[in-house]
This record gives C-alpha cells, sequence and structure tokens, in this order.
C-alpha cells in the first residue's frame, strides 16, 4: 500500500473521546487485547496523537503519535484498522508472528522504489514454527533471531493450510504486506526510526549471537546495490542471498527472485525470456480488455492505474493465469498503460507520483470491438487481494466489478470459541482467542478425541467416550438440573454439538474492507410502499452490512434506472444505518443491481411487495 510516495493532508489532533474510540475498536476488531500490550501501542493520554488524511491514490487516514504513524485506516471510514510497524515495535506480541526461514528473504520486503515491496511467498517461510492463525487475519512478518516485526498484512492462508500447501507443492503466497519497513510510510517517520541494530537499510539482520541458522547479513545490506531480479552487493550480504536460495527461501513477487543455481546458455536463457514476455503480453492485453467490458464503466473514470489493476485488471485475468507485469516488455503498469493510450484505446496521462491516470476508454476502437470476452470462473478474486476465512464455512458473491463498487465481496462464516471450550482449544494447542471457519473448529475437535484416546472403550466404532472436559464443553448449563450427564456421543453429531457451543460470527470483506461481527449476516430489505395515492417507492435497507457506500449505491441507482433517490436516516438511537428511497415500483430491478453490481448474495436480499 506504501510502495509510492505518501501524501498527507488535513492533520488534526485526536481528541481524548476519539483516542479511546480507537482504542476500543481496535481491541474489538482484534478480539480482545491485552490491557498492557494496547496501553504500549496507543497509551491513554500520553504524547500527541494526530489524525491525517492520506492523499491519492491510499486515500485512507494515519494516525500518528509524536511524529511515529501507529496505526492505518485503509479505507478512511472508520471499520478496519491496521498497526504499522512501527506501531507494532510498541508492542512485537500483538499479532501472530509469521517467521522468515532466513534473513537474507527480508531485502524483497523492506524497501521501496528499489524493485522490493514484495509480498511474503510460501518459500520463505519457516512453516514449522508458525503460530495459529485464521486465513484473512492480521498477522507480522519478523526474521529468525530479531523479534521485531519488518511487515504487517493480511495471512492468504491459515497457519495449517500454509503447512499443507508448502508440503504439496511449496508454492503460493502466504502474506499480503501492506505496511513494511523501509517503505514510504517509514521514510515519511520523524527521524526514520528502527527498533535495534538489526534493520539495516534495505534489509533485517538478526542480532548477534541470536541466530545460528546461516550466514550473518554485513553491513552493506542488500537492495542498495541489487537489480530488480534480487541480485545483490558482494561480501557478506552476497553470502547470505546464496544461503537464502539453497534452503528454497524465495520470495517472488512482480518478477522478484534470489538467484538459483540452474546454468543455462544466454542464447537459451533469451529465448526463454522473449517467449515468457510474449506470452504475458497477451495475457496483460486480455485481462485488460476483459476489465473495460464487464468492469470498467465510464462514470468510474476517472480511474488510477493502480486502482485499474487492482480492483479490475487482476479479477478479471483468463482463468488459470497470474499476470506478472515484470515478465512483460511493458515492465511496469504505468508503461502498459500509456502502450495502450499512444494506440488510442484509453486516454489519459501521468500524474506527479509516475501513476498513469485513465480518464477515458474509446469502445470503438478495434481492440475493443474484435475482442469476445471470456467466460469466468464464479467468485474468482484478483491475485492480490486473497479473500479470508476458508473451508467449507467461507462464502462470497462474486462481483462483476461494475457500477462503482470494482471490489469483490467475499462472506465467511466463523466461530469463536466460548468459554466452556477453552480447555479443549488449549490442550491440543490451539488459541482460544482466535476466529476459527468450521472445518478448523471441527479439526480441534478431532485433536482433542485422538489426544485424549476418547474413542478407546466406547462400545461401538460409531461412538466416543466423553470425558470430563468435553461433556462440560458441549452440555455444561444445556442439561438441566437433576437430569444426568451423557457418558458417550456419536460421532456423527459431534460437529453439530461442537459447532452449536461456538459462538457464531461472520467476515464480510470488500477490498481492504473487512469487518467482523457477531451472528449471521443480516439480510438487505427491498420493499415498496404506497405514498399519496397509488403512488410508490422503493426502499433499500441494510447495506452498510455488506460494505455498500450507500450515497454512491443511491447515485448508481438514480442514473440506471432514471429515477429520483434519496438517502433517510433510520429512525432509532440503536439503529444507525440508512435507507435508500427510489421512487417508483421497481423491486427486481434493484435487486439485480445490487447481485450484479455489489455482489451481493440472491438469498441475501429479502423482497416485498405492496
Amino acid at each position: 500500500m506504501f510502495r509510492k510516495a505518501v501524501h498527507l493532508s488535513h492533520s488534526h489532533l485526536v481528541s481524548g473521546a476519539d483516542r479511546k474510540k480507537l482504542r476500543r475498536a481496535l481491541d474489538k476488531q482484534l478480539g480482545g487485547v491485552d490491557e498492557a500490550l494496547l496501553d504500549t501501542l496507543l497509551p491513554v493520554k500520553a504524547g500527541d496523537l494526530q489524525q491525517a488524511k492520506l492523499g491519492p491514490p491510499a486515500r485512507g487516514t494515519l494516525y500518528v503519535l509524536d511524529g511515529a504513524p501507529l496505526v492505518f485506516d485503509a479505507s478512511g471510514k472508520g471499520d478496519y484498522y491496521v498497526p504499522t510497524v512501527m506501531g507494532l515495535w510498541r508492542a512485537p506480541e500483538l499479532l501472530p508472528r509469521v517467521p522468515l526461514r532466513h534473513p537474507a528473504v527480508s531485502q524483497f520486503i523492506c524497501g521501496a522504489g528499489h524493485g522490493h515491496g514484495a509480498d511474503v511467498m510460501l518459500p520463505g517461510v519457516n512453516v514449522a514454527a508458525l503460530p495459529p492463525f485464521a486465513k484473512g487475519a492480521l498477522v507480522s512478518v519478523v526474521v529468525p533471531g530479531n523479534p521485531a516485526p519488518i511487515a504487517v498484512g493480511f495471512a492468504a492462508l491459515s497457519s495449517e493450510d500454509m503447512a499443507a500447501a508448502f508440503a504439496a507443492s511449496g508454492k503460493g503466497k502466504a502474506v499480503e504486506v501492506l505496511q513494511a519497513y523501509g517503505d514510504h510510510l517509514w521514510q515519511e517517520a520523524v527521524g526514520k526510526p528502527v527498533p535495534n541494530e538489526g534493520f539495516l537499510e534495505g534489509v533485517v539482520a538478526p542480532l548477534p549471537g541470536v541466530w545460528d541458522g546461516g550466514a550473518e547479513i554485513g553491513d552493506q545490506g542488500h537492495g542498495s546495490g541489487g537489480d530488480e531480479e534480487g541480485s545483490s552487493g558482494a561480501g557478506s550480504g552476497e553470502a547470505a542471498a546464496e544461503g537464502a536460495a539453497a534452503e528454497g527461501t524465495a520470495v517472488r513477487d512482480a518478477g522478484a527472485s534470489l538467484p538459483t543455481a540452474e546454468a543455462t546458455t544466454p542464447a537459451a536463457e533469451k529465448a526463454a525470456g522473449v517467449e515468457a514476455a510474449a506470452d504475458m503480453d497477451a495475457l496483460l492485453e486480455a485481462a485488460l480488455l476483459q476489465a473495460l467490458h464487464k468492469s470498467v464503466k465510464d462514470a468510474d473514470l476517472p480511474l488510477a492505474g493502480s486502482v485499474l489493476w487492482s480492483q479490475h485488471v487482476l479479477p478479471h485475468r483468463p482463468p488459470g493465469s497470474v499476470l506478472d507485469v515484470k515478465k512483460s516488455k511493458h515492465k511496469k503498469i504505468s508503461k502498459m498503460l500509456q502502450v495502450y493510450a499512444k494506440e488510442g484505446l484509453l486516454k489519459g496521462k501521468e500524474d506527479k507520483a509516475g501513476d498513469f491516470v485513465v480518464s477515458g476508454v474509446n469502445r470503438s476502437h478495434v481492440l475493443y470491438e474484435d475482442f469476445r470476452p471470456y467466460r469466468q470462473q464464479q467468485g474468482q478474486q484478483g491475485q492480490g487481494a486473497a479473500g479470508p476465512g476458508g473451508g467449507d464455512g467461507g462464502g462470497g458473491g462474486g462481483s462483476n466489478g461494475g457500477g462503482g463498487s470494482g471490489e469483490d465481496l467475499f462472506i465467511a462464516e466463523l466461530f469463536k470459541p466460548t468459554r466452556e471450550l477453552k480447555p479443549i482449544f488449549e490442550a491440543v494447542g490451539a488459541s482460544p482467542d482466535s476466529l476459527y471457519s468450521a472445518p478448523e473448529a471441527f479439526e480441534v475437535a478431532q485433536a482433542y478425541v485422538k489426544a485424549a484416546k476418547l474413542e478407546e472403550g466406547a462400545p461401538d466404532p460409531r461412538t466416543l467416550v466423553l470425558d470430563v472436559a468435553l461433556c462440560d464443553g458441549l452440555f455444561k448449563g444445556v442439561v438441566k438440573k437433576g437430569d444426568t450427564f451423557p457418558t458417550t456421543l456419536p460421532k456423527a453429531v459431534l460437529r453439530e454439538k461442537f459447532l452449536g457451543r461456538m459462538q457464531a460470527q461472520y467476515l464480510v470483506q470488500r477490498g481492504q474492507q473487512r469487518v467482523v461481527r457477531k451472528g449471521a449476516p443480516p439480510p438487505i430489505h427491498v420493499s415498496t410502499e404506497k405514498r399519496q395515492g397509488n403512488k410508490r417507492v422503493t426502499k433499500v435497507v441494510g447495506l452498510e452490512a455488506y460494505l455498500v457506500d450507500v450515497e454512491a449505491c443511491a447515485a448508481e441507482l438514480r442514473s440506471k434506472l432514471a429515477c429520483s433517490t434519496t438517502t433517510v436516516e433510520l429512525p432509532g438511537k440503536n439503529n444507525p444505518g440508512h435507507e435508500v428511497v427510489c421512487q417508483g415500483a421497481m423491486i427486481e430491478k434493484v435487486a439485480d443491481h445490487l447481485i450484479n453490481t455489489y455482489g451481493i448474495p440472491r438469498k441475501s436480499i429479502l423482497t416485498k411487495a405492496v
């Protein structure tokens, strides 16, 4: 998010009440934080806390304490807060930590403007030392031998899935990095702080005498003398990179990789590179044209090139393909868009930050007219925005990306252990404070049954014996006074009983916005109402639960349905939502717009005609 220059504006001091509100939001979002950790990250009174707006293309909110950025809100709407690495240096144990296998891998994560800023890929992760966490959870990244986090981001897989994927193929994304040491946000911090002597320029080394897993990184560091393909300078830094390559710890993102031991002839390497570039050029053109047909509307323009790429092109790539601009002849997104602007397909210009802003699309261009959109996989998402959740607990509405949303909706059913089940999770080493998908929660139950040997002594193979902990976890408070607790349980009902004793929650994600709430996702109500005789209006209530901007939706409906629309605040102190009111009876048209534009599942829309 901060790989490009940061522009701050509209800075002001945060009041004591708003500071407490921010603390409460962080505590709730992270599932209950130790008060001491929260005080360390964000003191109640100490220091001057400022709130600053991030200019385009970021458009978020940043909270700065005495010159150090501690927390940012990517959407700027106050619905999801992310601690920065500088905030995590104050409280390193605030988030689950993903350890790298070798310090040299950090050279591709730390730094901005040197071909770095990569996401963390599975080959670079020490999967044997992963703590438990769910897919989509906020995690920090650390190097071996140095406890201070070097990056923070979203887990692309759960810890168990990372271990399984590493064992199966060794490929895939582990962490989608949001902010890292060395990026432009860190460069804007007063004095460019570092937590310890291991934080060098462009790379992070273990503390002296702490790690003995390979060659240590010298004072020269990495990233200042290397090219975009990951080669680095001479000396001890080169030895560390070679050690990382030998362990298979390459981190790949947008073409960056550690050197390998394979040798190819220059002619063969050049031929392979030309062929690969031609193939990638064709994929990029197909994805761009698909996005222009299916996602990018004229009402969405102008669009920054980075937004066009992440919210439109990536989600509409050909099924099964992986887009990598650096493997094409263009090398950069802005250069690619400039090429199509010269050919007359696009209109736009480069802004001061170097991002190409698209202001128009020539839909009569031969490339646009000759292109036939291909069928996409249902629910396909961009490779840079993996959805959270996992297993059969997750579900989501696919997005066509049009109508001003441009971001896929993902809904996941999650479960939080209750007090009665806490001993079960602790007995198998699982965190009782984390969120779990349905399969992950059931795996905990199965692991406990196996560890406690509850299948032994059962009257038949389809039954298990209940010990005190599992019996209390499943039936304490349910069995009426005077009744006896059961001593056995059919295996077929273990999953239902176990999940029924957990606290149901749901996660909703749209782009960078993520919220977790208790219960099940509430429905959106679309209904008609008579007003002034036979006149009817169509009302839409409940959009906020699916992270839909009410004002933007009203504007889209006004344009698409050619009717007047208004937004009205719902009455009552305990109902902070709004309703969209459209003139005329058009339930089906409104419902279709919500499904096609915002990816709302049809089963989540309740209609009622009067």
